[in-house]
């Protein structure tokens, strides 16, 4: 969010075509930097927050935020410590929406020169380009869930790199419903589909770990390959 914006403006004009989210004022003062409110370090399980709200960084001081109410799927990933929504993600077609309820000005806050921002950022601008598609850091042999975009669907088809498809269903973990593909066996895109359309798609990579450059025991070839003359 900007300084000096409009709230109507952004109420009837911006906000409809992107998520559900209306601002209702402004709290704080950027006159007052010795008042000021942070993040609630218990909103830490979105995938651009991991690790940046533990007790190793210091939280971002907020010194004037703009208060608001979401509804609809709009949802806030991350609350200041007042309770307010600081930042709220919406999906759009096959994109998502993120707005962060305050500014980087340094009138505003210090976010901008804290521990937090720039992994924060690079993480949001990764999690944003991947669309409704989710993040692509899926490493070959893993067991992969996919969160269900319609609740109404309850069974979709994989289609692996290579090779046959496979079918599988929704599953309620907890509160949320996701896709379970229990192993995934080959590098490369894998694409859910569902009612006749790609509802879903990731990337598995091969594990970047390095190979064991330590020298083979000459018995282990000799078990591979029983009878066969090995040389060294």
């Amino acid at each position: 969010m900007g300084e000096g914006i409009d709230l109507r403006i952004y109420n009837e004009l911006v906000f409809p075509a992107l998520c559900e989210l209306s601002l209702t004022g402004i709290a704080g003062s950027r006159l007052r930097q010795d008042r000021f409110t942070s993040f609630d370090p218990e909103d830490a399980g979105h995938p651009t927050l991991s690790g940046l709200l533990s007790e190793d960084l210091t939280s971002p001081k907020f010194y004037a935020m703009y208060r608001s109410r979401t509804s609809g799927a709009t949802r806030a990933v991350l609350t200041f410590s007042s309770g307010d929504p600081a930042l709220v993600e919406n999906r759009v077609g096959d994109g998502r929406v993120m707005v962060l309820l305050s500014h980087t000005d340094l009138d505003w806050s210090d976010v901008s020169v804290t521990g937090f921002f720039a992994p924060f950022l690079h993480r949001a601008v990764r999690y944003l380009a991947t669309g409704a598609f989710g993040s692509d850091d899926v490493l070959v042999g893993r067991r992969v869930t996919r969160s269900v975009s319609d609740l109404g669907v309850r069974e979709a088809v994989v289609d692996p790199p290579e090779g046959p498809a496979q079918t599988v269903w929704a599953q309620q973990l907890g509160d949320r419903t996701f896709w379970v593909i229990d192993e995934t066996d080959q590098p490369g895109v894998w694409d859910i589909h569902s009612g006749g359309r790609v509802v879903d798609r990731f990337a598995v990579q091969v594990i970047r770990r390095e190979s064991d450059p330590k020298r083979v025991d000459p018995a282990v070839f000799e078990q591979l390959f029983p009878g066969a003359e090995v040389v060294f």
